[in-house]
């Protein structure tokens, strides 16, 4: 709605005012919608409002205060605000405060489309005034907010916009459960009536009743565990534009397919102490579950954090043992519970590093290099004086190449590095906790 308006009727012109804070909306289909929070009016000034427009054959509506404060006239909200946003669930906002085309995106964007004549339940919008409407049940008889003055149940042309350039509207969301439990349950899906249609469904429904044309549309389950989708076709009969509504929905309880652990199929993992764990359930998700609820039902739980994230969770180990993690998958139909065991050991490699002091060579000798998932990423030998690196060995690159000097050794040469004090960094970044451990070095 334009910010000033000059009514026949009154002989004012109105401002909505200042002090107006940007605050926006959305549409059904997640378009941003440009709105504003705008202060209230003096509670006189509203009622004088609601004098002024409360006329034989309208209907004021209070939608705002209480008591003897109550008023239909209210500066926080539009026609556009109350029609496209406030009916729907929406915030409070004033739509088209500095731009007449603000509200166009619910028109435009899929979340409405455009029918011939007349709908309830259903918007109407018009140039002539830039004005926006709801129907009511009874046909021609709709309700809308006049500017910052009442909120009317009122005859189709008789608003301080005028009645020409109407075009109708009916949303396109699709009415329905997700969840269709029993296979011998028929269930019924509908979007508002006033457009053509034509319905399409996925291999694991059957088709009950509804055909094109029908805004309603009757399926019962065809399988068992098997995601499934209805889809309808909304074409407008003004202007042939069509719009793909689909509904994806889940078919019995959660259908659990197994788990993985790092990105592989989970066999009765083990590990090493300290590595943390991605589990994920397949295929990330279970049919469509509306909640998962991660949890340890066995080990000692004070050397174990487990850190859940929907169908996934992150397991982080302090001490070796076998650890149960427990899921219940849950969605409309019920609850599902499964889980799995993983084991961890102590398997670090120890190692030592000698001489200290050294001369020519360091070197560093692990006890144990069976598993590459044992040792550290790399080793970086740091000088105390510029603490950059002077010496580096990516370890896990030289186990895989089998290139240990002596079976589990690694050799730096050290005789053309200034004599003083170095550190040797034992990087990690897979473990949880200590990522790296120091040692000094005194080169002689």
């Amino acid at each position: 709605m334009k910010t000033y308006f000059l009514f026949a009727y009154g002989l004012l012109i109105s401002s909505v005012g200042l002090c107006q804070v940007q605050s926006n909306v959305s549409t059904p289909k997640g378009t941003p919608i440009t709105a504003y929070i705008v202060p209230e009016r003096d509670y006189f000034v509203r009622v004088a409002y609601d004098n002024n427009y409360g006329t034989s054959g309208r209907t004021l509506l209070y939608y705002f205060g209480s008591g003897t404060s109550q008023t239909s006239s209210s500066r926080q909200f539009n026609c556009h605000g109350y029609a496209w946003n406030m009916v729907e669930g929406g915030p409070t906002r004033w739509i088209g405060y500095n731009y007449t085309t603000d509200e166009d995106p619910y028109m435009t964007d899929g979340s409405y489309i455009r029918v011939c004549s007349e709908t309830y339940p259903g918007k109407v919008s018009w140039g002539s005034g830039d004005h926006s409407a709801i129907t009511t049940a009874t046909p021609g008889r709709w309700i809308s907010k006049w500017n910052e003055w009442p909120l009317v149940e009122h005859d189709w042309n008789d608003t301080p916009f005028g009645s020409s350039n109407l075009r109708y509207y009916v949303a396109t969301a699709m009415n329905g459960p997700v969840n269709v439990c029993s296979n011998n349950l028929n269930v019924t899906y509908s979007v508002p009536a006033g457009a053509n249609y034509s319905w399409s469904y996925s291999s694991t429904l059957q088709q009950i009743s509804g055909s094109t044309n029908q805004n309603t549309f009757t399926v019962k389950g065809n399988g068992t565990g098997s995601d499934a989708w209805v889809e309808v076709a909304v074409t407008s009969p003004c202007d042939n534009q069509t719009i793909y509504v689909r509904k994806y929905l889940s078919l019995g309880l959660p259908q659990f397919n197994g788990f993985y652990v790092n990105s592989q199929p989970y066999q009765n993992n083990s590990f090493c102490v300290g590595f943390r764990q991605f589990i994920n359930v397949l295929p990330f998700g279970a049919n469509y579950a509306s909640s998962y609820n991660w949890y340890i039902n066995s080990g000692n739980q004070n050397n174990v954090y487990l850190t859940p994230s929907n169908g996934s969770a992150l397991l982080d180990t302090y001490a070796a043992g076998c650890y149960g993690i427990a899921l219940d998958i849950s969605n409309g139909c019920g609850t599902v519970q499964t889980g799995l065991t993983l084991c961890a050991d102590d398997c670090f490699a120890r190692y030592s590093v000698r001489p200290n002091p050294a001369k020519n060579y360091l070197t560093v000798e692990f006890d144990k290099v069976d598993k590459a998932e044992a040792l550290p990423d790399e080793i970086v030998l740091l000088s105390e004086v510029s603490t950059r690196p002077v010496k580096a060995v990516n370890v896990q690159e030289t186990f895989n190449r089998n290139a240990f000097r002596n079976g589990n050794q690694i050799e730096f040469d050290v005789r053309d590095l200034p004599r003083g004090i170095y550190y040797l960094h034992m990087r990690n970044s897979r473990r949880s906790g200590k990522e790296v451990d120091v040692i000094r070095i005194l080169l002689e």
